[in-house]
């Protein structure tokens, strides 16, 4: 079976995929240090040398699922927290991207990242701006890989949730989303699907809304 590498296992999107992949893929995922199971800080260069650089297998797919929230006026954002979120929704992204870059190239693999449904359309965001600032990036970086990955048949590409399943039902209605509900786990686990399916060898460099029409601009 094809080899999916995915990062953030433990939290809520990371463990719904490893889950639902399981059947039809070869799943490697790694879990924060000090955890057990395949230890990775996302953040260290190093460290992702130690997980995948000795890995001269081929790996068809990158899923990282890692990357910091915080709900915070821009006024309030210390350096310290600043600068954290960078590194983990961007720094994080290019360093797996690097690691996993020969592995991927062998077998026509597929890189996907998580952003947050709304951010591609630049609008200020001013109680989440250092996230929505990584991520903006995370649109750039990602487009810059499908560019030159291209040759290498190797695609990446966005995925933008807005709320999921697990969204307790106070923010639901505080939040009022279009279609009235989060995504569900099936609809999540089909757009990766899609998008590591041959069905999606020409589709790289795009973000896909999964987000019932929440935050459109």
């Amino acid at each position: 079976m094809k080899r999916l590498l995915i990062t953030g296992s433990e939290g809520n999107v990371g463990a719904a995929l490893c889950a639902d992949l399981n059947a039809d893929f070869t799943i490697e995922k790694t879990v924060r240090p000090g955890r057990e199971g395949l230890a990775l800080d996302v953040e260290d260069p190093a460290s992702w040398q130690a997980v995948v650089g000795a890995d001269d297998e081929p790996l068809y797919g990158l899923i990282h699922c890692v990357g910091s929230f915080a709900l915070e006026p821009l006024e309030e954002v210390t350096p310290e927290a600043w600068r954290a979120t960078i590194s983990s929704n961007l720094d994080s992204a290019f360093f797996a991207y690097r690691a996993c870059r020969a592995r991927l190239r062998t077998g026509a693999g597929r890189i996907i990242f998580f952003s947050l449904a709304g951010l591609d359309t630049k609008k200020p965001e001013p109680n989440i701006t250092a996230y929505a600032v990584a991520k903006s990036g995370l649109e750039l970086l990602a487009r810059s890989i499908a560019q030159v990955e291209a040759p290498h048949q190797l695609t990446c590409n966005i995925i933008a949730p807005g709320l999921l399943a697990g969204t307790s039902a106070a923010d639901i209605a505080r939040i009022a989303p279009p279609l009235g509900r989060p995504a569900r786990r099936a609809e999540l686990n089909a757009a990766v699907r899609y998008l590591l399916s041959d069905a999606a060898a020409q589709v790289s460099g795009t973000i896909l809304p999964l987000s019932g029409a929440w935050r459109l601009r």
